[in-house]
């Protein structure tokens, strides 16, 4: 994927079960790659999501409506082009998939 074109969203929400919808739902709407989460106290959890700028977008956009929808929903940014080295700093994802991370939004067996 070319760096240009690469984004880092993030999601933060209020709520384990919120979490677990808005996750679900960002992986089955773009072909984007699913950190976390990050739990940050008092019931705060961020998502994190890479790839293309368009797909993250959509994730986050979905991911976004979902906690609305459930009461959870705190704040969410997309990021183009991040700065190398930002992911590892915050302890997220920053760059292509590894084989620790899973790839979401396409068809696995």
């Amino acid at each position: 994927m070319s760096q240009s074109r690469f984004a880092l969203g993030l999601l933060e929400l209020r709520g384990y079960v919120v979490t677990l919808a808005a996750a679900d739902a960002m992986a089955k709407v773009a072909p984007v790659v699913l950190s976390g989460p990050a739990f940050a106290g008092d019931g705060l959890v961020t998502l994190a999501v890479h790839g293309e700028i368009a797909a993250v977008r959509e994730a986050l956009s979905v991911g976004s409506a979902v906690a609305t929808r459930l009461g959870g929903f705190v704040a969410a940014t997309t990021i183009g082009r991040p700065e190398a080295g930002l992911g590892e700093t915050f302890g997220l994802a920053n760059g292509e998939a590894g084989e620790s991370e899973r790839e979401t939004g396409q068809d696995q067996e």
